[in-house]
């Protein structure tokens, strides 16, 4: 039999928004029609757990109402459904009234433990389409940010709202930190531009949280009144109709009474962010401190006109510190000035402690060492933004002192997210003392939201102390499935190490079992799986190889994890002789014609990093199985293997600087140990971090930093 459903579309609708979901699904209602507001239910997939679907979904009908009273403005459709479907391809998509989520976000218990803050998030994002982006529709691709930024910065704003003070500063952090990444070390552009090679490429870290921080600063200059009601009139204004950037800086600008024309015109339509390097000098006698900004970003990119909010606190020791704030601004009648300070007067007693910027007003680099006692003092601030920066600076001091500060601070912090971020900066110096502090926090480490990302950090570095602590990690009872994930991952990464080279085989064939033990658990929609496959393509060893070949063949693998087992096959096949990479490449060059997208496109990438110019042919021809937007994508990889032979120099090149870096670390370990025979007063080993003697601190401010 058949059935008949009629829908009405009484509406403008975007086409790229109208969505209908057919299929093997099931209705969970969450407020139903009839209730006083509009109606809320999710779709689940046949096979699905209910109260999962639910769960996953469970803070939907608190956000629409927090978001109608932020907005000023009723969300713009009649109801709100979401759905899972199977391969929705990037995660989900703002359909109008039926937004659709990726099968994977649905999580069970265990799950949702580290997982549900990011499905959050992106429940919260889809949610703010319905205005930005669904209701109010961007004219042109290059006004984007209109719709993602404002999706990316109201999931920051939701926490806030919530009195997560903690959470939505970390937000902010992120933001920073992950616009920073792609604008240093991939490429710099103007958030709104007509410079592109596919409209897709403009979805990336500059339009989501660089234009998320750049709302931020907007608000922060206008106010929280003026803000919003501009936002509330932009969002009315054009309500089911097309608008540019323009429009919302009219809108704003007729809220605030502010000309925002230079605003736009250098963090809009000019690239680039400021980077500033602080000075301070404080006369005990006089009480006066004088605190320098100075710009140092390239020549190539302009003077930022910001204002920075700077705080000393001041006071004798063992009493509560009094503050003072000044904002120091970049211009000087009217002129923009590379170099700017402020003064501060009437401090009685020593400076305990100075921030700058310290709730991340504006979009900035910031290099500022006030020195060991001012950042110790500030590893308890209140401020989880202040934290975060102390406890980085003071990691790549690199002084044991200040690591062993770093560590008793840690344990004692509250807030995971601080703990995983400083646990970041320490795999990043991959020096003796910053590994044994990570060892160390692993170890203690349980709270879900930073077992994860602090098992992925401990797999930057070869280590045998980080070894142990993952593996100590894998062998806890009930650990969440995305902290198991990385910690195999990062086992693999590990390649066996261990102070003594005799037992390296041996190690890296019991981790391989251990990491090939875990190939069945599809916990988590296939997240150990998929953390397990890495892993082993870290080990770069021929029976990793073997074990990985195994699983590419259709129904070897969980369906979620075979495109990643494609890529840890490349990974490894790297480290192969010439014969068996030849091998792999046919293999692979095979896989360009699996049945799933993901698989194919993992293919692609994988024949690239093998350089394997035979395939560049193919690669080519299998554009017409992608739908357009990914032809830019398929392009660059076909000239990146013209460009390129099939030797395998980087990855010799590669192992001979961990060689090196694995031989620095030894030499450290016998130059502390010659300390401590010399007669250090009770000078700690290489591994011990729980006293620093002058002697070693000494040393080791000229010896633990990274080798180059």
């Amino acid at each position: 039999g058949t059935k008949t459903s009629n829908w009405r579309l009484d509406f403008p609708c975007p086409s790229y928004l109208v969505c209908f979901g057919a299929g093997d699904l099931f209705l969970v209602e969450d407020r139903p029609a009839g209730a006083a507001k509009i109606p809320v239910a999710y779709a689940g997939i046949k096979g699905m757990a209910p109260e999962d679907v639910k769960n996953s979904f469970a803070e939907t009908p608190k956000m629409i109402d927090w978001m109608e009273k932020k907005l000023g403005v009723p969300l713009p459709f009649p109801k709100y459904y979401q759905m899972f479907i199977p391969m929705v391809g990037y995660g989900a998509m703002e359909n109008i009234s039926l937004v659709t989520f990726h099968e994977e976000i649905c999580m069970d218990p265990i799950y949702a433990t580290e997982f549900q803050l990011f499905v959050d998030a992106v429940v919260l994002h889809e949610m703010a389409h319905s205005y930005f982006g669904d209701s109010v529709v961007c004219r042109f691709f290059e006004h984007s940010w209109l719709k993602e930024s404002w999706a990316k910065y109201m999931e920051a704003c939701w926490r806030q709202d919530k009195g997560e003070k903690d959470l939505a500063d970390w937000f902010m952090f992120w933001f920073h930190t992950r616009y920073f990444a792609e604008a240093d070390e991939r490429y710099m552009r103007p958030i709104v531009t007509r410079t592109y090679d596919s409209s897709w490429h403009l979805f990336d870290a500059h339009l989501y949280p660089g234009g998320a921080a750049r709302l931020h600063m907007l608000r922060n200059k206008l106010g929280e009144e003026a803000f919003w009601a501009g936002v509330t009139s932009y969002l009315r204004t054009f309500a089911c109709e097309t608008a540019e950037t323009d429009d919302f800086r009219k809108c704003l600008e007729k809220s605030s009474g502010l000309n925002l024309t230079k605003f736009f015109d250098q963090w809009l339509y000019s690239k680039g962010y400021p980077k500033v390097k602080g000075s301070f000098d404080f006369d005990v006698a006089t009480g006066v401190a004088v605190v320098t900004l100075e710009q140092t970003q390239n020549a190539e990119l302009p003077i930022f006109e910001i204002e920075v909010e700077v705080e000393v606190l001041a006071g004798p020791a063992g009493e509560p510190p009094k503050k003072q704030t000044a904002v120091i601004t970049f211009e000087s009648a009217g002129v923009p000035v590379r170099r700017a300070s402020a003064t501060f007067r009437g401090l009685s007693g020593p400076i305990q402690q100075v921030w700058i910027d310290p709730g991340k007003k504006v979009l900035m680099k910031l290099e500022f060492n006030p020195g060991q006692d001012l950042l110790t003092n500030s590893l308890t601030a209140p401020s989880v933004l202040i934290r975060m920066w102390a406890a980085s600076e003071l990691v790549k001091a690199g002084t044991v002192v200040g690591l062993n500060k770093v560590k008793d601070a840690m344990l004692m912090e509250l807030c995971p997210q601080v703990r995983f971020e400083v646990a970041k900066v320490l795999a990043q110096q991959k020096t003796v003392s910053a590994i044994a502090v990570l060892a160390a926090l692993l170890a203690n480490e349980t709270h879900p939201h930073a077992m994860a990302p602090m098992a992925e950090a401990a797999g930057q570095v070869r280590d045998p102390l980080l070894r142990q602590a993952l593996l100590d990690l894998l062998a806890r009872p009930s650990l969440p499935y995305m902290a198991k994930a990385r910690a195999l991952t990062s086992l693999g990464a590990q390649r066996g190490c261990t102070s003594s080279q005799n037992l390296e085989v041996a190690n890296l064939e019991s981790d391989l079992a251990l990491l090939s033990s875990h190939l069945e658990d599809n916990s988590g929609h296939g997240v150990v799986c998929k953390g397990a496959l890495s892993g082993i393509g870290n080990l770069r060893t021929r029976a990793a190889y073997e074990v990985l070949k195994g699983r590419l063949g259709y129904g070897r693998t969980n369906f979620f994890a075979k495109s990643v087992a494609v890529g840890a096959f490349a990974g490894v096949a790297r480290w192969q002789d010439e014969l068996t990479r030849k091998e792999a490449i046919l293999i692979l060059t095979d896989l360009l014609r699996d049945r799933t997208s993901d698989v194919r496109l993992a293919a692609c990438a994988a024949l690239e990093s093998l350089e394997a110019t035979s395939a560049a042919s193919t690669i080519e021809k299998m554009k017409t199985t992608f739908p357009a937007q990914l032809h830019p994508w398929l392009d660059k990889r076909v000239s990146a293997l013209r460009k390129t032979g099939e030797s395998p120099k980087i990855p010799k090149l590669q192992s001979d600087v961990e060689e090196l870096q694995s031989k620095i670390r030894k030499l450290e370990d016998k130059l502390q140990d010659l300390v401590a025979k010399a007669g250090a007063t009770a000078a700690p080993t290489a591994r011990d971090t729980t006293a620093a003697p002058a002697a070693v601190a000494a040393i080791s401010r000229g010896l633990d930093v990274a080798p180059s």
